[in-house]
């Protein structure tokens, strides 16, 4: 018998492999075998329905109790929750109890495992948990269920997120590391519907720090990159400049002496001449003043009217005496911010009367010496005409002895 059968299939399927499996051609030749293979594979196929139906069903409640798992990290949650959600659509009640008792425990076993990783890297994960819940929400038929995944799906990100950004940022550290988180949630931001929200949480606790305070900071602030950070690359550079604008802010010597080796120079000038913090100019006078040998930067100092202790006036006269006989060194000192103030006015005056003395004196000096130079291009001049005279007069002496003696000889 079982011969007969095998022998029935394997000539159908010789004649299905001779007719290149026309399944019409097949049906007119081989009715009753073609009857036989469908129901078969109607059979087959919903056996196969109801076993992938099985395995699903069997591999969310496993799911289930894996929720649990205290080994379990970020990717086993979010695996578990992935198999939930394929069943979730038509479970029985059991599992959706079992859901529902269990909601507030898988959600927050699953953020447990988020509390150490570095900020970036929540960000990232946050929101793909906060995917999930709104995709099981979409998915559960329970109202309860749907109402606490959707609700979830909002506060994982505008609570729980925003709360470990504010948490990050009030002891932000400016390294490298920093960048790359800095990066993150300005990508983060610019996904939301109001970026200010997120980007008002860092510029808010950025404020509070020092930006002064360190080269450090500085040249991390340096290092940003404009299109990675777009209107917080603005800001950074906003709260860098204001270091110099404000009369108030404390710069780190460090700083400084780096500015004063590059090519903003300038800027070190300006934020001595205009600094109001007396205690720190009169740090940074001690430190510097008359010490580097570089003019400009001792007159930076000069040119503060803020009250600290100084010797600005010895100073200042001892360049005048070394320099009495130069009149446009002494007039280009006079004139420098807040000089005359600091060496008395009437020590002012008697600096531009010698100016004036030294300028009068040179014009004079210069008039004499363009006498001088008249005089002796006149006395050049009639040297000049005397010789042409005698030359012109031998010229003709010459000739009279020539025609004289072209008389004779005629």
């Amino acid at each position: 018998m079982q011969e007969d059968i095998l022998k029935k299939v394997t000539d159908f399927l010789a004649l299905a492999k001779e007719l290149n499996y026309d399944l019409v051609a097949l049906y007119e030749k081989e009715p009753m075998m073609m009857q036989v293979v469908g129901a078969t594979a109607v059979g087959f196929t919903v056996l196969l329905m109801i076993l992938r139906s099985s395995m699903k069903k069997s591999d969310a409640n496993k799911a289930l109790k894996n929720m649990l798992n205290e080994n379990n990290d970020f990717e086993d949650f979010q695996a578990n929750l992935d198999r939930i959600l394929k069943v979730l659509p038509s479970a029985k009640p059991d599992f959706i109890a079992t859901l529902k008792e269990n909601k507030e425990r898988y959600l927050e076993a699953q953020l447990k495992t988020l509390d150490e990783e570095p900020l970036d890297i929540q960000i990232e994960k946050y929101q793909r948990m906060a995917r999930t819940y709104s995709n099981l929400a979409q998915a559960a038929r329970d109202e309860e269920l749907a109402e606490f995944y959707e609700q979830i799906s909002h506060t994982i990100l505008d609570e729980r997120l925003n709360s470990k950004i504010k948490e990050y940022m009030s002891s932000f550290e400016f390294n490298d590391e920093s960048v790359a988180v800095l990066e993150a949630i300005v990508n983060y931001a610019n996904n939301q519907d109001e970026p200010q929200t997120i980007l008002n949480i860092v510029k808010d606790a950025l404020n509070s720090f020092d930006f002064g305070s360190s080269l450090e900071v500085y040249n991390f602030v340096k290092s940003l990159d404009a299109e990675a950070l777009g209107e917080l690359y603005d800001f950074f550079m906003q709260k860098q400049e204001e270091l110099f604008t404000k009369a108030d802010s404390v710069v780190a010597g460090e700083i400084l002496e780096e500015l004063l080796n590059s090519d903003e120079r300038e800027k070190v000038l300006e934020y001595i001449k205009n600094l109001k913090v007396a205690t720190y100019l009169q740090e940074l006078k001690y430190k510097y003043f008359s010490q580097t040998g570089d003019f400009e930067f001792d007159l930076a100092f000069i040119a503060n009217p803020t009250p600290i202790t100084q010797n600005y006036a010895n100073y200042l006269e001892s360049k005048l005496t070394a320099n009495w006989r130069d009149s446009e060194y002494l007039e280009d000192l006079i004139n420098r911010e807040n000089v005359t103030n600091v060496i008395g006015h009437d020590r002012a005056r008697l600096v531009i009367q010698r100016v004036d003395e030294l300028r009068a004196a040179k014009e004079e000096k210069q008039k004499l010496e363009d006498v001088v130079k008249l005089a002796k291009e006149a006395k050049e001049l009639a040297q000049e005409a005397k010789e042409i005279a005698l030359q012109n007069s031998k010229k003709e002496e010459d000739q009279e002895v020539i025609d004289t003696e072209s008389k004779e000889s005629n």
